[in-house]
């Protein structure tokens, strides 16, 4: 009797050996725990960045076409102007020995912003007897323009197509270190390659003080 219960307890595994395989299948639970829950993140995750869906046009109204309107580069106290001789006047201090610098920009034209619109026309053709063998044509033409906007932030924008910025026409560079030929060529050379103008184009003095 004690022979057959020995066969049958046989194969099961005990005493540190069943530990042993607990253990193991603890860790295998808990990695699969870990999988699922970095999968649950991954998909909430996706669903939160989802990218925004592009302006819609009206489909009921005529094919898009562009007008060119001049409009102020900026509006508030600072200008394109103001803000561009900054950031020029921030960076040329850097420029090792430059010391304090001072910019005046030259620009040449104006802002001109193209937006999005929908042009619709309708023509009107009337016909009159004028005599038995003569019919007068008379034909009348009705243009309308209108905007194409987009929903953005809880208001309406109008979509704009191209923004052609007033361009540099020359600038003026006052620096302390100016006095070095060497820190005012370096000036110069920093000036053209961040503007794109030629030499005869950009002016660098010596500041008082």
């Amino acid at each position: 009797m004690f022979e057959e219960n020995k066969e049958l307890y046989k194969g099961k595994p005990s005493g540190r050996a069943n530990w042993r395989w607990l253990n193991i299948d603890r860790q295998t639970l808990v990695k699969l725990g870990l999988l699922a829950c970095l999968g649950i993140v991954l998909i909430v995750v996706g669903q939160l960045v989802k990218s925004p869906a592009p302006a819609k046009y009206p489909s009921d109204l005529a094919p898009i076409t562009t007008a060119v309107v001049d409009t102020p580069v900026l509006e508030g106290p600072f200008s394109y102007q103001q803000l561009l001789e900054q950031q020029l006047a921030t960076t040329l201090s850097q420029i090792q020995g430059a010391g304090q610098v001072v910019v005046q920009l030259s620009l040449e034209g104006g802002n001109r912003v193209s937006y999005a619109t929908n042009q619709q026309e309708e023509v009107r053709t009337t016909e009159e007897k004028a005599s038995a063998e003569t019919v007068r044509v008379s034909e009348e033409k009705r243009s309308e323009i209108q905007l194409v906007m987009a929903r953005e932030g809880g208001s309406e924008r109008p979509i704009v197509v191209d923004e052609n910025l007033p361009t540099v026409r020359g600038i003026v560079v006052i620096a302390q270190g100016a006095a070095d030929p060497t820190t005012k060529e370096e000036l110069s050379q920093a000036v053209q390659v961040l503007l794109g103008l030629p030499a005869h184009k950009v002016k660098v003095l010596e500041r008082e003080g």
